[in-house]
């Protein structure tokens, strides 16, 4: 009997630890799914969002608790190319981009996010237009460098190269575009600094000059001067101009008559210009509105012109080396002879 007694109480302890092991297994195994649920529910929510690397992560988690989730393992390979799909587009990689569109369109849980693929593809539309535009301006300045026009090409180029959508490769062809242009125009400024030196060269050579014209825009009055000559600023009262090389110079200027006395006629600065001059005077004449003198001022010449208008009179003087009469003798008649007097103040 006590045998039999000793028997039962062995049997009941069997059983009794038998099922303590089947009650914290159960509750391991409670634990796990709970786990399981959660990291793929966060996922989910993730992916949602937008955040493709946090869902990516949950559902990793899920799958280390339970490899075999055959949910979590659908929803990880939706993050895994919904996070393709957004790397594509942000590195501008149309091709790609479209690829992985097509791809997630045929994917089992594809109605869950296709709110998000419409505005991926939306955005996908604007990038495809915006890259498209900035191939089409990068066709125009190829077309603009042909042409010469360096300065432009230069100048769009650079505007472009700001464009938010541009791509690597765009962004290598148009500085290559650029550096090209900057080149050529480098080597047209050299060939025109030094046609331009050769001309000046010639026309010291031979003094025949190409000319400008200035006009006086208070006075009204204008007058040619050698291209080659330096023109100096613009004066605060804006009464004319000064041009100038290494040895002449060439003034140009307007002011009102009747300052100094009434009535003054041309005769009056004429007159009074000759007063002036203290050296000795090589040729003078006094016409109906204008007159010329022409003087000695140590080893230089000058040349003075004047024409009076209405209330002004405009006046050109040149001085130059009286040792270069012959060099600079066409320059005075062209001057002298193109030489336009205003007729009263304009505005200042």
């Amino acid at each position: 009997m006590k045998i039999k007694f000793l028997m039962f109480i062995f049997l009941a302890s069997i059983i009794s630890i038998g099922l303590i092991g089947c009650q914290s297994t159960s509750k391991d195994e409670s634990k796990s799914n709970s786990t399981v649920e959660k990291a793929v529910e966060t996922g989910k929510l993730a992916l949602a969002d937008g955040d493709f690397v946090k869902a990516k992560s949950n559902f990793d988690l899920a799958l280390a608790e339970d490899k075999e989730n055959k949910e979590a393992k659908n929803w990880l390979r939706l993050a895994k190319k919904m996070n393709l799909l957004s790397n594509h587009l942000e590195n501008k990689e149309i091709e790609k981009t479209e690829e992985i569109l097509a791809d997630i369109k045929e994917d089992d849980l594809y109605k869950a996010i296709n709110s998000q693929i419409d505005d991926y593809e939306s955005t996908l539309t604007t990038l495809k237009s915006s890259i498209e535009n900035i191939d089409n301006e990068i066709v125009t300045i190829n077309q603009k460098l042909e042409e010469g026009a360096f300065d432009e090409v230069i100048e769009k180029g650079n505007n472009l190269k700001t464009e938010k959508n541009i791509t690597e490769n765009q962004l290598d062809t148009i500085n290559s575009i650029i550096k090209d242009a900057t080149k050529k125009k480098e080597e047209k400024d050299k060939q025109a600094e030094a046609k331009k030196q050769e001309e000046t060269s010639r026309q010291e050579q031979t003094g025949s000059f190409t000319y400008n014209t200035y006009t006086n825009t208070r006075f009204g009055f204008s007058a040619e001067y050698p291209a080659t000559f330096t023109q100096g600023p613009a004066p605060t009262n804006n009464d004319g101009r000064e041009f100038y090389n290494e040895d002449s110079t060439i003034i140009a200027s307007g002011s009102h008559i009747n300052v100094l006395e009434d009535n003054e006629t041309i005769e009056t600065h004429y007159n009074r210009a000759l007063e002036n001059i203290s050296s000795s005077i090589a040729y003078k004449r006094l016409g109906s509105d204008w007159y010329v003198i022409s003087y000695k001022d140590g080893s230089n010449t000058v040349y003075e012109k004047a024409i009076i208008g209405e209330d002004i009179i405009s006046t050109v003087v040149i001085t130059y080396p009286s040792s270069k009469q012959e060099y600079y003798g066409p320059m005075i008649t062209r001057i002298s002879s193109t030489f336009k007097g205003g007729q009263t103040e304009l505005s200042w």
